[in-house]
């Protein structure tokens, strides 16, 4: 598990060791007894909301909408603890513009993602600067 950051609603960011794709993190409020799961991309900005699990209180409206903006904030982070610890960017099998990806690395010193495709075709792109 490698902790991201505190939220400002009190939940602990977390990449967990054992996770699986999409790549995302989870937002854990104790003291509520909520989780928030938040997938993040490699490719977009894009940050979307995979799953919410109360246990004790329903985490609120503008909990997540904060949520969504810190992990939006802390992208680079985010990618770059997932890649250190799954070693995957979750984009193989993935339908582009270009053609069906195969595989791709992520280096998170450049924040340059190398796709390459079924047809043999590599592009390296910036992380996030596909729309």
């Amino acid at each position: 598990m490698v902790k991201l950051f505190d939220s400002a609603c009190g939940a602990q960011v977390i990449i967990a060791s054992n996770d699986h794709c999409p790549s995302h993190v989870h937002a854990r409020h104790r003291g509520e007894g909520w989780v928030v799961r938040l997938a993040f991309d490699y490719l977009t900005d894009e940050v979307v909301v995979m799953s919410i699990a109360p246990t004790e209180r329903m985490v609120t409206r503008p909990q997540i909408k904060l949520l969504m903006g810190e992990v939006a904030d802390a992208i680079g982070a985010c990618r770059a603890a997932w890649w250190a610890i799954q070693r995957t960017t979750c984009l193989e099998n993935r339908r582009t513009g270009v053609g069906m990806i195969k595989s791709a690395n992520y280096d998170p010193e450049d924040g340059f993602v190398t796709l390459v495709f079924e047809d043999g075709k590599m592009d390296r792109v910036v992380a996030g600067d596909i729309s």
